[in-house]
């Protein structure tokens, strides 16, 4: 009886050291193919060499760190296909931030024109009047197209906020020229503060893009253990 155990055990030493020994190959494999970017390989090998010994799976196969790299693979991000339909609640967020934003820039962006003076004189009826207006279309358009890009942003969807200050800009510029222009002062006034947040909105929404999601997969049941 004692002569029979052992032998049992002295063939299952022999089975889990040959076990081992394949699955060392394995590791070599999988290494080579997780530096060349096959990760495909890689998950085969990691199946096969925890079917052949687990415990040398859990101790040296998923601690290489190329290995476990592989194992960990982050997957592409994926977006949902088209622009994000455009809704009525967040184009009045848009307008709504966006006005109260741009109001307060336009206002410390004239202080601040007026402060510097610049290409001016403080001398005459309208001192540095010039320098007060690029200020206020500098500070009204930056502000108003920061609040137009964050209300815009909340949930799944984003779009370009060079694309929405620029919009802002141009239309201002627009409004500038009608003012300059302009035979009833009333018209001119209600074009120059309307216009570039219309631009803004405009820009915002025709470069919006639903969110790209990344999300990272532990195949094997191993998140966590390297």
């Amino acid at each position: 009886m004692q002569r029979t155990l052992l032998i049992v055990i002295v063939m299952t030493s022999s089975l889990a050291t040959a076990d081992a020994d394949r699955a060392s190959g394995y590791v070599e494999v999988a290494r080579e193919a997780a530096e060349r970017g096959q990760c495909d390989v890689v998950k085969e090998r990691a199946r096969k060499v925890r079917e052949l010994a687990p415990v040398y799976y859990e101790t040296s196969f998923v601690t290489d760190p190329a290995i476990a790299a592989c194992l960990a693979e982050r997957v592409p991000p994926v977006s949902k296909p088209g622009t994000p339909p455009l809704s009525a609640r967040r184009l009045v967020s848009e307008l709504a931030l966006g006005t109260l934003s741009g109001i307060g820039g336009l206002y410390l962006g004239v202080q601040a024109g007026e402060a510097l003076c610049i290409g001016g004189s403080r001398e005459g009826e309208e001192p540095c009047l010039y320098s007060a207006i690029a200020g206020g279309l500098l500070g009204g358009a930056l502000a108003l197209s920061l609040g137009v890009y964050v209300a815009g942003t909340v949930g799944d969807e984003h779009g370009s906020l060079p694309a929405t200050l620029g919009g802002s800009l141009a239309a201002g510029l627009v409004g500038i020229a009608i003012v300059a222009n302009a035979e009833s002062n009333d018209a001119a006034f209600y074009a120059l503060l309307g216009l570039p947040i219309v631009g803004a909105l405009t820009a915002f929404n025709l470069t919006r893009r639903y969110r790209q999601v990344s999300v990272t997969v532990a195949p094997l049941g191993i998140a966590g253990r390297f």
